[in-house]
């Protein structure tokens, strides 16, 4: 009898410990509730820098995507194991919107078919004043639900869900896709 209730508070005991372990190693994720913010203008140096994504508000702070931040400031951001690096670039950010525009480098939406990429622009969405756009080449299709036409002049870096960017340099009242980016999205061969 006393080896039975000793093995009953035995149980007892290591169901205690083993559920208490696995509720404090448990993530600590939430779900939040944040304010899109595409009224904000984002200023580098004076200067206002089109982003690609809107700067949210949340528990009275402005949060903008850590990676794009980084790349208009000139850092490099990478993600790894649970560890985000940021390291400063030598280049430049290439928010320069006096950058020259040529045809090795950049084509317009309008003549992006001359490379076999079909552009289709949304209707800008009256609460957040994007157009959102539709890529599409080589078989593959991309989509930029963040993109908008009447951005100011300068060059963003617009991510993509698989980690990926593409490079858009807006100049002139005209959006310009980066072929280089068209390239490594496979949108052209």
């Amino acid at each position: 009898m006393k080896n039975l209730r000793m093995l009953v508070i035995g149980l007892v005991a290591g169901a205690l410990l083993a559920s208490a372990g696995s509720a404090i190693g448990a993530p600590a994720f939430a779900k939040v509730t944040a304010l899109l913010r595409p009224d904000y203008v984002v200023k580098v140096d004076g200067k206002t820098v089109p982003m690609a994504n809107v700067p949210l508000t949340y528990n009275g702070s402005t949060y903008i995507p850590l990676r794009e931040a980084g790349r208009l400031l000139g850092y490099g951001v990478d993600f790894k194991d649970g560890t985000i690096s940021l390291d400063k670039k030598e280049a430049s950010a290439g928010i320069d919107a006096s950058e020259e525009l040529n045809a090795q480098d950049w084509v317009s939406l309008e003549d992006a078919q001359s490379l076999g990429v079909t552009a289709e622009v949304g209707e800008p969405d009256s609460g957040t004043a994007f157009n959102g756009l539709t890529l599409y080449g080589n078989g593959n299709k991309v989509e930029l639900p963040q993109f908008r036409l009447d951005t100011s002049s300068g060059v963003a870096f617009h991510s993509l869900s698989n980690g990926k960017t593409i490079k858009i340099k807006y100049a002139e009242g005209k959006a310009y896709l980066s072929i280089r980016s068209l390239r490594e999205l496979e949108l052209i061969p």
